[in-house]
């Protein structure tokens, strides 16, 4: 056990000649003396110097600080150390985040400040210079932040601090996204205008399996069963297939976000248009890459003239745009109004994902629709059931509406379609009512609501 002992320690100052510091000191593994000055004798009372003295000694026992002095390094250079540390264990897009975040960092507090210099003054700087002077989002700070957060825990293993000084900080509170759902109507209306078999082909399935972007892309004919209707979403190795005249193309390696291989059922309409956009194309192994797109993907890759996270399809969300004001346009003129006329919020490719979501939530249970979509958590999935649409809200305007006219509400109209539960106010309708539901009363009736697992003899 390592022991932490209090100690006054004087110093010089310019300013006042001595002053005297609460000095936390211990030995290292190295058998060094290490100390670190805590605050100024006066201001800081001996049972406050004695409570951080405790701590102190309980993390370094714990690990959770290092014991030893932390080697001292520059914020640039632990930037790259970390990236090439964690290089192999991410994905290119995180590799990014942690550059785009340690560019922030540095242009905010300078390439050569010492890590152990960093502290909560810096902090305070870094998030003026990202809404300031960069005018970004709040929700830009609040992943450059999480980002950092996460490298100087690292740093702590390294063995270049002993603390975060992140670790105290509070994420600022950013408002959420607004989340599209499109109605049947308007898919049917994309689905309609679409430009050319690719375009109507990526919707469909992406609206029809939930697929993610990245997942569609990578996508290989071989992940498609038409036999049994369904698409596979597995990782892909790197590897090369050959096509008679044109020569070998590369697999590209991919790995899924939540790092899991799927099967999701496909609809047969959607695996009709499959057949056809497959019986068009140029026998690439993939769904959604030509040949020609995967021969510029490889000539970029072997002049390094990619960037790590690359788009494998150019102009793929500015191409989904347009197709929804062509969309609306033909909404509006089957409808006889004006383009103006006709509401169209603009959504995203992600939001035919929330699309599917939204649907299979009212088809199948949570833990199959977790499956499907490839959640890692069942709560990412459980958003998509409590999610109220316009006819939620519909049906609870109509039930408000009779209860203000008539003095009581009926029956919902969900809670009238459910299966097992009765229609009508008439007396003898409790003999149609689920047994879970027999025999309770209201207390406006002036009887006592019965607990069935109070009033039953056998529970």
């Amino acid at each position: 056990m390592i022991n932490v002992q209090l100690q006054k320690r004087t110093k010089n100052t310019k300013a006042n000649g001595k002053s005297q510091y609460w000095t936390l000191r211990w030995y290292g593994s190295d058998g060094r003396r290490y100390s670190e000055s805590i605050g100024l004798v006066g201001k800081m009372t001996r049972n406050a110097a004695e409570t951080r003295r405790r701590e102190k000694e309980a993390k370094i026992n714990a690990g959770q600080v290092a014991r030893d002095k932390p080697r001292e390094i520059t914020l640039s250079a632990f930037i790259e150390y970390d990236v090439d540390a964690v290089a192999f264990d991410m994905k290119p897009d995180s590799l990014q985040g942690m550059r785009h975040a340690g560019k922030h960092a540095t242009a905010a507090l300078g390439e050569h400040i010492l890590l152990t210099k960093i502290n909560q003054a810096s902090i305070g700087l870094l998030k003026r210079y990202v809404i300031e002077e960069r005018s970004c989002a709040p929700a830009t700070l609040a992943k450059t932040l999480r980002t950092l957060k996460a490298m100087f825990n690292r740093a702590i293993g390294y063995g270049f601090l002993q603390e975060n000084p992140f670790a105290k900080v509070r994420m600022p509170k950013t408002q959420a996204r607004s989340k599209r759902v499109f109605s049947p109507e308007e898919v049917g209306a994309m689905l309609d205008v679409a430009s050319g078999l690719w375009l109507r082909t990526f919707v469909q399935l992406a609206v029809s399996t939930g697929l993610r972007k990245s997942e569609l892309l990578n996508l290989l004919w071989q992940d498609i069963d038409f036999e049994r209707g369904t698409v596979r979403v597995a990782a892909k190795r790197p590897g090369t297939f050959t096509v008679p005249d044109r020569g070998e193309f590369r697999i590209l390696e991919w790995t899924s976000k939540s790092y899991n291989e799927r099967t999701v059922p496909v609809p047969e309409e959607t695996l009709s248009r499959l057949m056809e956009l497959q019986e068009g194309g140029d026998e690439s192994a993939y769904v959604f890459l030509s040949l020609d797109r995967l021969a510029k993907i490889d000539a970029g890759l072997s002049s390094n003239g990619l960037r790590a996270n690359f788009d494998l399809m150019n102009n793929v969300a500015k191409r989904f745009r347009t197709l929804q004001r062509e969309a609306r346009k033909l909404l509006a003129h089957r409808r006889g109004a004006e383009v103006k006329d006709v509401l169209w919020p603009m959504g995203s490719l992600h939001d035919l994902r929330r699309t599917y979501g939204t649907f299979m939530a009212r088809v199948v249970p949570i833990h199959v629709l977790k499956e499907y979509m490839g959640h890692s958590k069942i709560d990412t999935t459980q958003a998509f059931y409590l999610a109220a649409e316009s006819r939620d809200a519909d049906v609870a305007r109509e039930s408000l509406s009779d209860f203000l006219t008539h003095g009581a509400t009926d029956t919902s109209r969900r809670t009238l379609d459910a299966p097992g539960v009765f229609k009508g106010n008439a007396p003898d309708a409790p003999k149609n009512k689920p047994l879970h539901c027999r025999g309770l009363s209201s207390e406006a009736d002036g009887n006592r609501t019965r607990n069935l697992r109070i009033d039953s003899p056998g529970l």
